[in-house]
């Protein structure tokens, strides 16, 4: 008899087609046995053709979109995977193997379906039946707890024979630090005579995630200004004699700015340039753009008394 070839995933609910009726050459198809040793193929005598082989080897494909390198220590990470069955065949047994660092912390995984678990740094995800051509969105969260490298692994898998195993797995690499963006400004006098008292305030701002836990603030007064006094409620400052004036602040907290106040005498006539900066040896900065700021006082002759 000739008629469709097709197999079910789902106990006969539904069928995909293995070979359809009228393909040629037309052959009959009168008896089939599926492979004790390999479920994924079915034999198929037929009066005209011989032996027919079709093994059913679905392509699954696995993708990821991580976190931007580096990540933040002690701040959660997240990790967004597509699985893909890319056909031509239906999938089943699917699952998902993740595999963290032992330092990883509060790992929490979820997929569009099927169900997930976590056993200290494995996770894992069963999806069970995955259709040609169909998708699993997963969703994975972690926290690094120590710095260091930061290493997640994702491996998908299925009761049948993969034909492109490269597309498989997937690995993110990324280095666990003390992340810290921080920034200054300056605002201050803009214009004097000749020897008048001018001050600049600086604001130094962390925008997080982490905490340094010591931050370096320089203010290098321009050559026609005469440093005097700096305060600050939260910096111990220092200055040289050259007018770099050097501020070590601790525990910067984020969204918290620091306040830096600079006193000093509009020496030389002409516009005088100063320029601030902040940095950390212990933590990495993921914006140096608003690392320095500039300020500008145009400092003006004393007019003569006629």
């Amino acid at each position: 008899v000739t008629a469709r070839i097709a197999r079910s995933v789902d106990g006969g609910s539904s069928w995909e087609t293995l070979r359809a009726t009228g393909s040629l050459p037309v052959w009959a198809a009168p008896a089939m046995l599926v492979d004790p040793k390999r479920p994924e193929t079915l034999l198929v005598g037929t009066d005209m053709a011989g032996v027919q082989v079709f093994t059913a080897a679905p392509d699954l494909g696995l993708t990821v979109t991580a976190p931007v390198n580096p990540v933040a220590e002690g701040v959660a990470a997240s990790y967004r995977y597509t699985l893909s069955n890319l056909g031509p065949f239906d999938a089943t047994g699917v699952h998902v193997s993740l595999q963290l660092p032992a330092a990883a912390q509060g790992v929490s995984v979820s997929a569009g379906t099927g169900t997930c678990s976590v056993a200290g740094a494995t996770a894992s995800c069963t999806i069970g039946v995955l259709r040609s051509g169909a998708q699993v969105l997963l969703l994975l969260n972690a926290t690094p707890a120590a710095t260091g490298s930061f290493t997640v692994t994702a491996a998908a898998a299925g009761d049948q024979p993969d034909p492109h195993t490269l597309n498989n797995s997937v690995t993110s690499a990324s280095d666990a630090v003390v992340l810290a963006d921080l920034s200054v400004t300056v605002a201050g006098t803009a214009a004097a005579q000749a020897g008048a008292a001018i001050s600049y305030t600086l604001t130094v701002t962390n925008a997080g995630p982490n905490v340094p836990a010591v931050t370096q603030v320089t203010y290098q007064l321009a050559t026609g200004l005469t440093a005097g006094t700096v305060s600050s409620a939260g910096a111990a400052c220092v200055t040289g004699s050259s007018g770099l004036i050097t501020c070590t602040l601790n525990n910067l907290a984020v969204a918290k700015p620091a306040t830096i106040t600079v006193n000093a005498t509009a020496a030389i006539t002409g516009t005088q340039t100063s320029t601030a900066a902040v940095s950390s040896a212990v933590s990495t900065d993921p914006v140096a753009a608003n690392n320095s700021a500039a300020s500008i006082t145009v400092v003006s002759a004393v007019p003569v008394t006629p």
